[in-house]
């Protein structure tokens, strides 16, 4: 089977040289699917540049913007313009990032994380939140088929998507063989020093902003004792997203 892949957050964030959490996802997808040997060719919107060099060459860059796409497609009710010939080399496509299109004759299945934009509204921006809320929607109903990560999420977005719960499937996210690869006590010790951590450190990794309760790790941490705090530091690794709270 000839399966086209979403790459466009995939591929944007190497080039800020930043993968979110939706990003390594895609990645290391894509890598597990190659090894068993599926034919993926990879679909990125917006055009592509110099970056993408680090993403895999099977894969095409359509010069269309994602949300003026969506809205076309909303209103009038027609496919993605431009989208032609990459289905005609492909059997079934599965959207990774969120960015789901409207296909002429190809069965989509997209991977939703979660509905926290319907869920949770204050955790997420409020610039053009409704009109993103609706996007989000009116993609999801393009699928034949969902992915989410948890038997939670799956009854949420059925719920907020108005999708049948027997077009959504709960998997698991899988974890990286190389977690699974212990570090000898000298590696250990050398990448500590390489960025000035104390052994016993506590460490948040992830995008700074608000539905990730930074606040309350730091406040959480200031409430130990002295002693406490110094011997075990608290570390916050991650980029800047959206909101005071990051």
């Amino acid at each position: 089977m000839r399966i086209g892949y979403g790459i466009t957050v995939w591929s944007q964030g190497v080039e800020r040289q930043h993968l979110d959490g939706i990003g390594i996802y895609t990645k290391n997808l894509w890598h597990e699917l190659s090894e068993q040997k599926c034919n993926l060719q990879g679909l990125r919107f917006g055009g592509c540049d110099q970056a993408n060099h680090a993403i895999p060459s099977a894969h095409e860059c359509l010069e269309l913007k994602f949300n003026r796409q969506v809205a076309r497609a909303a209103i009038l009710g027609v496919p993605f313009s431009g989208t032609a010939r990459f289905e005609n080399a492909i059997d079934l496509y599965h959207a990774t990032d969120h960015h789901i299109p409207k296909l002429r004759n190809t069965p989509i299945v997209a991977t939703l994380m979660d509905a926290i934009p319907f869920v949770h509204p204050e955790w997420v921006s409020q610039r053009l939140r409704l009109l993103k809320n609706f996007a989000f929607k009116k993609t999801a109903q393009w699928c034949e088929e969902i992915i989410t990560i948890s038997e939670f999420s799956k009854l949420d977005i059925a719920e907020h998507f108005n999708i049948p719960v027997e077009r959504i499937t709960s998997t698991p996210l899988g974890v990286n063989q190389s977690f699974f690869e212990r570090k000898s006590s000298e590696e250990i010790d050398r990448a500590l020093v390489r960025h000035d951590v104390r052994k016993g450190a506590f460490i948040f990794v992830g995008t700074l902003q608000p539905r990730k309760n930074v606040r309350r790790i730091i406040e959480a941490h200031r409430r130990l004792p002295l002693a406490a705090r110094e011997a075990h530091p608290l570390l916050i690794i991650g980029k800047y997203g959206w909101g005071d709270n990051a």
